[in-house]
């Protein structure tokens, strides 16, 4: 249950980065990424690149593999859906890798781009609300605005064509082999 959960909030939070790193791109190709709207561009830069948390436990795996009882099942279907699984499994942590190399660089180049402590007081426990209305300049660097957008670009292409269908893959192969073994065991 606990697998769903994450895969659930994973796929959430994936979907909410290609989402804003989306509106990010659309206002920068439309020329539209002035400082008139602070708190939008604070939000969409920070929020294009949240880190997407997902960890695969592979106990199990580990104990049919190297006991030799995956012999045991019998069933083709589970065998190949559990196979599947697996090498889906090791792609799966190959792209989390790369995304996870891309949404650093996006960080390191937006930490010299825009004014990001508005965006991060915001949201933390205790914080005055007053940052909430401040009229905080966004964009602190531009020199770098060009370097940034391309690196967001380049993350929300990397989310929304390998990681999010990869992870969505994998749910719908956890949820099938569940049913089938449910079915067969």
């Amino acid at each position: 249950m606990e697998f769903f959960q994450l895969s659930y909030y994973s796929i959430r939070r994936l979907q909410s980065n290609i989402e804003n790193g989306d509106s990010l791109v659309v206002l920068f190709a439309q020329n539209k990424l002035n400082e008139k709207n602070y708190s939008n561009i604070c939000f969409l830069t920070i929020f294009s690149g949240s880190s997407v948390d997902m960890i695969f436990n592979d106990r199990a795996s580990s104990q049919l593999k190297n006991s030799g009882s995956m012999r045991l099942i019998r069933n083709k279907n589970v065998a190949d859906i559990i196979l599947q699984y697996w090498n889906n499994q090791i792609r799966l942590n190959q792209i989390h890798e790369r995304y996870e190399t891309i949404r650093m660089e996006h960080h390191r180049i937006g930490f010299k781009t825009f004014n990001w402590y508005k965006g991060y007081y915001i949201g933390a426990p205790g914080k005055d609300t007053m940052l909430l209305h401040l009229q905080v300049k966004a964009i602190i660097d531009d020199k770098y605005l060009n370097e940034f957008v391309n690196a967001a670009a380049l993350l929300y292409n990397s989310g929304k064509t390998q990681y999010m269908p990869r992870l969505t893959e994998q749910l719908e192969l956890a949820n099938k082999l569940i049913g089938l073994i449910s079915k067969q065991y």
